[in-house]
């Protein structure tokens, strides 16, 4: 078996944890400068472009440590590094403690209609949620105290993969780290809200998915909430019943029960789970659960009753598939174009004919769901996420798009980071969001050589802006603003004069607007009154007026062209739908309120500090090894026993992995080395093993087959490339391998003296010079939730040359060739079609 093929297994599964990308492309883009700024617990290395956001991190950073540890009485045993990067326009943050503490913040702000967006300040709040999993993730204490100063804070599964040492890799790290999701994303929730009082915990948002579940009698059993499950709210059900949890849990057992739980949990052996709650509560996590469930029911069931006794607004459903569907545009008096996404789905836009009830793809979505904008000649544009520079990390930024006669689409943009678009009635004037790292800037623009031309409108050092959409006459534009400290707020601006007025309050969200087709009115949700309910502004009257009463809520709403109806996304427990509401159904009797319009003032930027002191980034702070762990490899005496160890510096440009063994029994070592340089664009590998190996019944015998046993002695040097898209994954690469096999099967304890059977396989160098290619176009075919994909292609090829001039003692030419293809079939199969 060759070297490349056995090893990719624990390569494959080593990287996984190393990386957070694929390991043929860079983690973070190469030609990025790093600084560091070091504190007392943290080292936060950030790149030149994003100084303002690292030297205000680094004086909050501190504060919120201080606040974490007095909340759960629990402290991490070292220091932390905090990564903030810029190469996506999705707003996130992940953290992990091995091989050691490690934060990674994404500096751009969430568009409005995330499940995230409720937030004074952006970088802080994900900051506090992170560190929080820090806290949580590495606690220690009794046995895996003691196993954790012998063997390292951190470790990672070695390379072999040997029953020995994952087994020992299981007992040897943080038990918490396997606790479930719903503990550590509840817990990190709850963080949000107690830094300043925002966050989703206390958001309007989570409040809607508690008093829907409540309304409809839905509220997922325990079991339903690991985030694993194919019904609303899915991969978000851990934060947003974990964090409902864990403050029930503080709520009826004190504040310092959940601490405690953590505590208790990092002592104990991984998965046994009872223990801990039951000790410092009186009860198991299902009764723990039932008490929350309980508590839901006695808060929002009232507030449920209210709501209807005021009456509820009548809407007519379009779907019935919840999950997600969102932001309908008319495209005339019966058709729309929408949004969405379910379990099997990816994002994808659709035309829904609202007579019959028909559907057709337009094209797939990743990323964004914001409304399409029309075109008089019947397109439509569209924003969705692109791969920029794949083969240095891959930067994940919006384009604009437009759909094709031929049902294809046609990408208009090129690196644009544009988020949300907008285009006049005569199609003349287009208007968008751009992305600058933790900046946006609200401009029009016009199209050329697949650049935006554009023509600034607003920009705010910290504001965030979205959803523009202009009046029938092309003279406003409206959108939403948002600034540190203050909700999401309507603005509206003048392109003749240039002036921009806020017209709704800061206490309150505002989200979504569109003109009326008169444009003597603005439709937008507003969650004024702790419920997401349609609202309509008059500009002319300066008032305002509450259309809707929901028990869920309703979103992104637009009229149609005759204004006799509009179509709107309507919540319920099962998730989003589209829905309509005819002109009539509307509450007429509601008040209209005055409102009143204030002049935009500059947006309040994050303050810096002046103390800090930063210096270039240094991959050798982390990079030597920081854990060891006992391994093993068999060979045909046995064993050969050893350790295995790893680093990686915390930008992870640099990652190694190493083994060592001894054979007792042959009397001879053994070992395994990896090393991974992402400090350059194409990713380089250079891996080395001298390793056992078996095959089992390779030599046949009238009476018995024989295993044979072989010594792989080999060095690899690669170089790979991803060019991989959005939709498609496209990787190439070249190396080298030197290999050399010898036999390990002795003649008379493994052959029973059978000298002629040694004899039979190949010893020898047989190194090799090798290419390869793979073209994935599944990636829009498949979900968590699919059992494979449901369309597309996989094609692999792979050559390889042995001979003389490889400095092989075998002469060979290869060329593999494989081809999968999907072909999607009703109820979720697919027909796999493979060729070699």
């Amino acid at each position: 078996m060759s070297f490349s093929r056995r090893f990719a297994a624990a390569l494959t599964a080593l990287a996984s944890l190393l990386l957070s990308q694929p390991s043929f492309s860079a983690v973070f883009d190469p030609s990025l400068k790093w600084r560091t700024i070091s504190t007392e617990h943290f080292f936060v290395n950030y790149p030149e472009k994003l100084a303002p956001q690292g030297f205000f991190l680094a004086a909050e950073a501190e504060k919120i440590y201080a606040a974490t540890k007095r909340s759960l009485g629990l402290e991490p045993a070292s220091a932390i590094e905090v990564n903030i990067v810029d190469d996506t326009d999705l707003a996130n943050g992940w953290a992990t403690v091995l091989p050691f503490n490690t934060i990674t913040l994404y500096a751009v702000q969430p568009e409005s209609s995330s499940s995230i967006a409720d937030y004074n300040d952006w970088l802080t709040l994900v900051f506090a949620h992170e560190l929080r999993h820090i806290f949580t993730l590495g606690v220690r204490r009794g046995y895996s105290e003691g196993l954790g100063k012998i063997f390292g804070e951190g470790p990672l599964p070695p390379l072999s993969m040997s029953g020995l040492g994952v087994l020992s890799w299981f007992f040897a790290s943080p038990p918490n780290i396997f606790l479930p999701d719903w503990l550590h994303e509840g817990e990190a929730v709850n963080a949000e809200s107690e830094l300043d009082g925002a966050g989703r915990r206390n958001s309007t948002y989570y409040e809607m998915i508690y008093r829907s579940a409540v309304a409809d009698s839905n509220i997922p059993p325990l079991d339903r909430i690991i985030g694993f499950y194919p019904e609303f709210p899915s991969f978000s059900a851990p934060y947003v019943f974990g964090a409902r949890l864990m403050e029930s849990i503080r709520q009826n057992h004190g504040e310092s029960a959940a601490g405690e739980i953590f505590y208790g949990h990092g002592g104990r052996v991984p998965y046994a789970i009872d223990e801990p709650p039951k000790t410092f509560t009186g009860l198991l996590y299902p009764g723990l659960y039932e008490e929350m469930a309980a508590g839901l029911m006695a808060e929002y069931g009232p507030q449920i009753e209210k709501l209807k006794g005021e009456g509820l607004t009548p809407f007519k459903k379009l779907t019935d598939g919840g999950f997600e569907a969102h932001s309908p545009v008319w495209l005339d008096n019966e058709r729309l174009v929408y949004t969405r996404r379910t379990p099997t789905e990816t994002n994808r836009l659709l035309l829904l004919n609202t007579v019959t009830g028909e559907e057709e793809f337009l094209a797939f979505r990743p990323g964004f769901s914001d409304a399409p904008a029309l075109l008089p000649d019947g397109s439509i544009l569209y924003t969705r996420l692109e791969i920029e520079k794949p083969w240095a990390g891959g930067l994940e930024y919006g384009d604009l798009y437009r759909t094709t006669e031929k049902g294809g689409e046609e990408r208009l943009t090129r690196g644009a980071r544009l988020r949300s678009v907008a285009a006049s009635a005569d199609g003349r004037v287009l208007a968008g969001v751009f992305v600058d790292g933790p900046d946006t800037r609200l401009s029009s623009f016009a199209l050329e050589n697949g650049k935006c031309v554009e023509k600034v409108l607003l920009v705010e050092a910290g504001a965030s802006y979205d959803s523009p959409r202009f009046s029938p006459d092309a003279a406003l534009v409206v959108f939403t603003r948002k600034i540190r400290g203050e909700k999401e707020r309507l603005a509206l601006h003048d392109l003749a004069n240039g002036k921009t007025a806020l017209l709704t309050p800061p206490s309150s969200r505002a989200l979504s607007p569109s003109f009326s087709p008169d444009g003597r009115k603005i439709l937008y949700t507003s969650d004024e009154g702790g419920v997401f309910n349609l609202q309509s502004l008059e500009t002319a009257q300066k008032t305002v007026t509450t259309l809707t009463n929901f028990t869920g809520g309703a979103f992104e709403a637009a009229w149609r062209a005759d204004g006799k109806e509009l179509a709107f996304s309507s919540f319920s427990s099962r998730g989003y739908d589209l829905a309509t509401i005819g002109e009539g159904d509307l509450r007429r009797d509601a008040p209209k309120r005055p409102y009143a319009t204030e002049e935009i003032t500059a947006a309040v930027p994050a303050p810096a500090s002046q103390q800090a002191i930063d210096e270039p980034y240094s991959a050798l702070r982390r990079l030597p090894p920081s854990f060891w762990l006992p391994d093993a490899v068999a060979d045909n005496s046995g064993g050969a026993f050893g350790a295995f160890t790893a680093g990686q510096d915390s930008l992870s440009k640099h990652i190694w992995a190493a083994s060592a063994y001894w054979s007792g029994g042959l009397k001879r070592p053994y070992g395994q080395f990896l090393y991974i340089n992402d400090a350059w664009y194409p990713t380089f590998t250079l891996a080395a093993q001298k390793l056992p190996w078996i095959y089992a019944g390779l030599l046949p015998t009238p009476s018995l087959d024989y295993d044979y046993w072989e010594e792989n002695r080999s060095v690899e040097a690669r170089a790979e490339i991803d060019l991989s898209r959005a939709l498609s994954g496209l990787i190439v690469g070249a190396g080298y391998v030197f290999e050399e096999v010898g036999r390990l099967s002795r003649v008379g304890e493994d052959l029973d003296g059978n000298a002629a059977l040694a004899s039979l396989p190949f010893t020898g160098r047989q190194s090799y010079a090798f290419a390869l290619a793979a073209f994935d176009s599944t990636i829009p075919h498949q979900t968590f939730f699919t059992l494979g994909p449901q369309g597309g292609r996989r094609v692999e090829a792979t050559c390889k040359i042995r001979g003389k001039e490889t400095g092989s003692e075998r002469e060979a030419r290869e060329l593999i060739l494989s081809d999968r293809e999907y072909i999607g079939l009703p109820f979720g199969c697919a027909l796999n079609l493979t060729g070699l």
